[in-house]
């Protein structure tokens, strides 16, 4: 097993043994505090909701303190020390409280984060995050690289991510006999971890986006030592919401290289590829890392996979997609706008403003603020051509069908369906149709902003495909 080979070598041993390790019942003595709970011994645990920690104080403190817990200190930073380790809880980690009313009065915490070491030594260290998950993480959507983990070289099993001068491996340890899988990223260069949360973060979205799986549940961030066999130095814990797996992928390699075969189409493989390069996925996590509302649209399309609700996810879609073409106008506003030249629309608006002043005295305030409102409109496109608009930018073909589909957004937006008035035929069916098709023009305009060529999985076909319908479109479709 040994002369087997691969691109990269991982050691997650380290790892795993050290969050065992962290899970375990522990006490402690609270450090550093001038608050009543200073002094206090602390038992910390792990159990399936997170840590909890029981801070038992030897006074009994009046109904004052009870009124107020803020006094105890128990939202503040509170550093503690167990056999001559550091251990720490962030401010405002608690989820929940309870505090008994007896001696020794007890101050039970839910708790959100947890680490050992204090704040200062996350600075400037190699990080990698691990998240312990049931659901096994897929790397089909991407080109990636070999990995070597425990002697078993898995063909397709790191994808290496690059924006600006930060690299990171994205990985995956699996246990499949126990059904215990790992989602790993691992820094290749020192930073903080409030950094290394936000790079991993974006990671974790752009993935999610992609594949249908956003794992979340819970993190654990580890300071490590790569020359030192990636030895464990600190390790803190964050509690995040709940995972999202749909496994409603947007490119499907292995079936579009069957239908390839099918339709006798092979020669598009070797144009376009079966897989999203590394360039693009790592162009992807980037974007989402620095532009806040792409980041928002990967997340309500994430959202939008995991509600059976046809009428939300619409509604989800259909906002998704006007956030969308907003991100696109405020790129490129000379190219959507009526008038191409901004002094001539200047010269035009200030012509406007002339005239309303000439009738100032026979205009409310009320009225003067609405009619300034839309002369600063006036070179802005209407909103039907800001959707349709960015489509043309891309080169991406809007048939009359996708303009017609395009054109239920408000509807779905106040929770209406676009087939109500339907007399005939399977309104649920269309309804499924309808919103794969605002699903496929979002992840259309999407993927092209972060400079996609290739296949994505065409929905609304396999919606008629899976109701027996007449085809009208491919199963698959390059844009």
């Amino acid at each position: 097993m040994d002369d087997l080979k691969a691109d990269f070598e991982k050691n997650i041993h380290n790892s795993i043994n050290r969050i065992e390790g962290f899970h375990n019942e522990r006490a402690c003595m609270v450090i550093d505090n001038s608050f009543p709970i200073g002094g206090s011994v602390a038992l910390v645990n792990k159990h399936e909701q997170g840590f909890s920690c029981k801070i038992v104080m030897e006074t009994l403190h009046d109904a004052s303190y009870n009124q107020n817990m803020e006094r105890f200190g128990i939202f503040e930073d509170i550093a503690m020390e167990s056999s001559g380790y550091k251990f720490f809880i962030p401010k405002n980690s608690a989820v929940s409280i309870n505090l008994s009313l007896s001696k020794p009065q007890v101050i039970a915490l839910q708790l959100k984060a947890f680490q050992t070491g204090m704040p200062k030594e996350y600075n400037d260290e190699y990080f990698r995050l691990v998240i312990p998950t049931s659901h096994e993480p897929k790397f089909g959507a991407f080109e990636c690289k070999s990995l070597k983990i425990d002697g078993t070289v898995l063909g397709c099993g790191l994808v290496p991510i690059k924006f600006g001068e930060k690299q990171f491996h994205l990985f995956k340890h699996s246990v499949r006999d126990r059904k215990e899988y790992h989602l790993i990223i691992d820094a290749l260069q020192k930073t903080s971890l409030e950094e290394f949360k936000k790079d991993t973060d974006a990671i974790l979205t752009g993935y999610g986006f992609v594949t249908g799986n956003l794992f979340l549940s819970e993190y654990y961030y580890h300071t490590v030592n790569p020359q030192a066999d990636y030895r464990i130095e600190n390790i803190a814990y964050l509690k995040k919401e709940a995972s999202v797996f749909t496994d409603d992928s947007l490119l499907d390699s292995f079936q579009y290289h069957s239908y390839l075969e099918n339709v006798k189409q092979l020669h598009l493989k070797d144009k376009y590829g079966l897989r999203m390069k590394l360039q693009t996925f790592s162009n992807l996590c980037q974007i989402v890392r620095e532009e806040e509302v792409y980041s928002r649209c990967c997340q309500l399309l994430i959202e939008a996979h995991e509600t059976k609700q046809k009428l939300l996810r619409g509604g989800i879609l259909s906002l998704a997609i006007e956030t969308m073409t907003n991100v696109i106008y405020e790129k490129s506003p000379e190219r959507l706008n009526p008038i191409a030249d901004k002094q001539v629309a200047a010269n035009i608006q200030q012509r406007f403003r002339q005239v309303v002043d000439e009738f100032k005295n026979k205009v409310t305030d009320y009225g003067r603020s609405i009619l300034e409102s839309k002369i600063n409109d006036l070179n802005r496109p209407t909103n039907s051509k800001k959707l349709s608009m960015p489509f043309k930018m891309y080169s991406i073909k809007l048939t009359e069908e996708d303009i017609s589909v395009l054109g239920h957004r408000n509807r779905f937006l106040h929770g209406l369906s676009p087939v109500d008035s339907m007399t005939a035929g399977d309104k649920d069916i269309e309804l499924s149709y309808i919103v794969a098709k605002l699903e496929v023009l979002l992840v259309k305009l999407m993927l092209k902003y972060v400079g996609y060529n290739g296949h994505i999985v065409n929905k609304p076909a396999w919606v008629r495909y899976n109701t027996k319908q007449e085809l009208t479109e491919h199963l698959f479709v390059v844009i």
